[in-house]
């Protein structure tokens, strides 16, 4: 998020992943402060990279309305932010612990790169812990790992699904074949071990991934956008994937709503 307010909207499922029910509403999301004061006041450019978007903590009875956390923004520099709540133990950290993934801009004005960032907490959500980067073992050369969604498996270890941003940034110069995304495990929840591919597109330039499980199957939403046309408004398309292992997806469907989606499952989808 950035000083401009995003407008976050819904699509219902129900049961079926494939059926869904959009009425172009807006999610309530009531700010506890000023919205003006959630920011810390800076001059923003227009457009301005990640390094000025900050991660915000909501709460929500019904999953329409929300309520943002009292005290702000949780973390500067940092976007694309997944949350897992912990099932089982892992590592040293307790079932019940809330993990918010996302990726860490604290060095790209100093000429570094995005980072796969997390930050804890055992309050739900009352107190975040400091800033920490996941370790990736085996990762390729050149690899910048982006937009992680992590999910935790029956083994209680974590499965961390991402793409490469420096593949996505060849991909548009028409120098990448196909556009990829990746996984990695996890037996603490700290140190990762790249999987490999999971999933690739010869149509679309895809990002975000948001992996679920849904009844008897992981599902993997993402954005979709057209090779060689420019990015904007209605340009953009959602992608259905599906997969028994959680490792090899299956293209389904494409959908016509535009956005990065956040997929949440109570009763439906």
């Amino acid at each position: 998020m950035t000083n401009e307010e995003s407008v976050a909207k819904a699509l219902h499922f129900n049961s079926d992943p494939l059926s869904y029910n959009f009425e172009d509403e807006e999610i309530g999301l009531e700010p506890s402060v000023d919205t003006s004061k959630l920011l810390e006041p800076k001059d923003t450019p227009p457009n301005s990279g990640i390094q000025d978007h900050s991660l915000f903590f909501a709460v929500s009875e019904d999953g329409d309305n929300w309520e943002r956390s009292p005290k702000g923004s949780i973390l500067k520099t940092a976007s694309v932010p997944n949350l897992l709540l912990l099932a089982k133990d892992v590592g040293d950290f307790k079932a019940g612990t809330l993990i918010s993934h996302f990726v860490d801009a604290s060095e790209i004005d100093d000429g570094g790169e995005e980072r796969i960032g997390y930050i804890t907490s055992e309050d739900e959500g009352a107190t975040w812990s400091d800033l920490e980067i996941i370790t990736l073992d085996d990762l390729p050369e050149d690899f910048i790992p982006v937009d992680p969604s992590v999910v935790q498996l029956e083994d209680k270890r974590l499965r961390l699904y991402f793409f490469d941003a420096a593949a996505n940034v060849n991909l548009l110069k028409g120098e990448t074949a196909d556009s990829t995304f990746y996984s990695a495990v996890s037996e603490d929840g700290e140190t990762f071990t790249f999987e490999g591919e999971i999933y690739s597109s010869d149509v679309s330039i895809i990002t975000d991934p948001e992996v679920f499980w849904f009844e008897d199957s992981w599902l993997l939403y993402n954005p979709a956008f057209v090779k060689n046309k420019p990015w904007g408004p209605g340009e953009g398309q959602i992608q259905i994937s599906k997969s028994k292992d959680g490792t090899n997806f299956e293209y389904l469907t494409t959908i016509d709503f535009e956005g990065i989606p956040g997929v949440m499952v109570e009763g439906g989808i």
